[in-house]
């Protein structure tokens, strides 16, 4: 039987409204592709939009919440209960028109994240978690994937600089991939559609979306800081040891 508390029914409702608006913005988007002016500036209009929206929903539904956003680098009256909220991760695919990006909310109860959502309105898939109850996508309990050997496995990359030590680690997977998309990276990790995620150069909690996600699909996810860089992995189990060895070595 699926588990759904009554914060994530009444916020996955939410995000599926607002989906509908943001796939009536990128059907628009898709239409100015070809124009002079491009398509940042509709893009950000789009982005405010949702914050505005999302904001009226967290605020009615938590008032005594306090909340940050992505782009934001301080939360609204500092509290142990608050919101993170990723308004569209994905930004630069979504003003280019590629159908890959999503929303995120993650709640924090006595500075603990405690529930999470990340919806792909193109897909409709909605992935959620609570703690100690397991992660689902839509109706359906997901698990980390078995997989154990590097040379089977996919590892998903972001902003991973080009030095000599990155270039080792693209060397060891044969399957590797740059989604530009880091909130569905860590849920396709959750999911066992990839078996790992490296991501460096993390800024504003960006580490926070999708980290319950995996833990409750039971894997592992960290946030690290390696040579004055930051930097989160999230892998299966099985995969741990492999991927920390090579982050060591970067």
């Amino acid at each position: 039987m699926v588990y759904i508390n009554p914060s994530i029914n009444i916020l996955s409702k939410s995000l599926r409204n607002i989906g509908r608006n943001i796939l009536r913005d990128f059907s628009e988007v898709e239409k100015l592709q070809s124009s002079i002016r491009g398509t940042e500036d509709f893009s950000r209009k789009a982005i405010i939009k949702i914050k505005q929206k999302i904001q009226i929903v967290l605020s009615e539904f938590k008032p005594n919440y306090s909340f940050q956003f992505s782009d934001t680098n301080n939360i609204k009256e500092k509290s142990n209960d608050f919101f993170f909220v990723c308004p569209l991760n994905g930004f630069i695919n979504f003003s280019h028109a590629i159908p890959h990006f999503c929303m995120s909310i993650s709640m924090s109860e006595n500075s603990k994240i405690v529930t999470e959502l990340i919806y792909d309105p193109i897909k409709d898939e909605m992935f959620y978690a609570s703690e100690g109850k397991g992660a689902y996508l839509n109706d359906s309990r997901i698990r980390v994937s078995l997989r154990s050997k590097i040379e089977n496995s996919l590892l998903i990359v972001n902003n991973i600089e080009k030095t000599k030590e990155s270039l080792k680690v693209k060397e060891k997977f044969i399957f590797l991939r740059e989604t530009g998309c880091s909130n569905l990276d860590k849920c396709y990790v959750a999911s066992g559609r990839s078996e790992a995620l490296i991501q460096m150069n993390l800024k504003n909690n960006e580490f926070i979306p999708g980290t319950l996600i995996i833990r409750e699909a039971g894997g592992v996810a960290e946030n690290l800081n390696i040579n004055k860089t930051n930097l989160f992995y999230a892998s299966n189990i099985k995969c741990q040891n492999s991927i920390k060895e090579i982050i060591n070595n970067m």
